[in-house]
This record gives structure tokens, sequence and C-alpha cells, in this order.
């Protein structure tokens, strides 16, 4: 029997979010890591309270996806339930995309140029490790990358203010960071069209 097209698409959409899925816990655990990490690092640089606010919010977001994580593992009707995890996903992905976002605006230390490219550099990181676990599914990497993108791309902004003497160094950071941020988004681009073809010669 021939499948339809709109079966085959339902296929390889469930094998997309199998996939997201599976690597997720490790995903998770490096996510609350690395905002203890940054919080840790910029602690007696920024209002302690605005910084435990956020490392509480990127672990309440985690802990909640994670959550929804252990419901699709025991899930014994995903393929009927599909559309419910596709949600999941890209808003899940979005939630924890924004608290990054922001880390970069409400965190940003002023006073340490070393301190701001650290965080930067974390930020980055991020983003490149969700090219790399998050492109099975590809509206959530961009749920995710592109909500972090366009967040952080806000503090660059902010920089060219006036009375800011540092616009010469950021535009040139903001510069690298556009063209950082394009290059992972080419390469998830790329993965997942490769893992998508794999899907469709397995069906």
């Amino acid at each position: 029997m021939v499948k339809s097209d709109s079966g085959i698409a339902s296929l390889i959409e469930a094998a997309q979010i199998s996939a997201l899925f599976s690597r997720a816990k490790f995903v998770f655990s490096i996510n609350v890591i690395c905002s203890v990490i940054v919080g840790a690092f910029l602690w007696n640089s920024i209002s302690n309270s605005i910084l435990l606010t956020w490392v509480l919010a990127v672990t309440g977001i985690t802990a909640f996806r994670f959550h929804l994580l252990l419901e699709y593992d025991r899930d014994q009707a995903k393929a009927e339930h599909l559309d419910y995890w596709k949600r999941v996903a890209v808003w899940g992905a979005a939630a924890s995309g924004i608290a990054w976002g922001i880390s970069w605006i409400f965190l940003f230390p002023h006073q340490s140029f070393p301190q701001q490219i650290f965080l930067l550099v974390v930020i980055l990181g991020m983003m490149a490790g969700s090219s790399v676990s998050w492109h099975a599914y590809f509206p959530s990497f961009q749920a995710y990358f592109l909500s972090t993108a366009l967040l952080t791309s806000v503090r660059f902004i902010l920089v060219f203010l006036p009375g800011n003497e540092n616009r010469v160094m950021f535009a040139a950071m903001g510069a690298l960071f556009l063209l950082f941020t394009a290059g992972l988004y080419s390469f998830a681009r790329n993965s997942n069209q490769l893992l998508s073809k794999v899907f469709i010669d397995s069906v």
C-alpha cells in the first residue's frame, strides 16, 4: 500500500521529534549547568536578585521541559499525539531561547569587558549547541535559535545609544556575531535536510 504524502510527512515529523527528544536529557543538563556557571561568574558584577531570578527562570523552564520529556517517554500513542508533541518541542525551545537571549540584556556586566565577552561566548556556545542538538526538528531549532539571536542583538543596538564609548568595539562584535549565527543557522539547515533525506529513504 502506497502511503499518502501527508502520511509520509507525519512519519518523518514523528521521527524528527523522536530524534530531538532522544538527546534532550543531556541538553537540559548542560542548560542548567551553564546557567549556574554564568550566575557564579557574574555574582558580584550585577544585581544578585536579578541574577538569581534569571538562574531560577532557566532552571524552572528546564525542569518543566524535563517533566514533558518524561511524559513523552511514557506516551504509548505518540503518533496520535504528534501535533501536541510538535507544540511542546517548539514552545519549550522558544521559552529557553528567550531566557538565554534576555541574559545578554539584563545580566550585562557594564563595568567589565572580559565578563561581557564571557557572557557572549556562553550564549554563542549555547546557540552552537542548539544547531547540533535541535536541528532534527527544524521548527524547534528556529524557535530557540532565532529568539536567542534576536534578543542578543538588542544589546548590540543599545550600545549605540548616545553617550556610549564602546561603539566601534561593539560594532565589530556585532558583525562577528551575525556572521557566526548565520554560519550556525546554515549548518543546522543543511544537517536537517540531510537527516530528513535519511528519514525519507527509510520510509
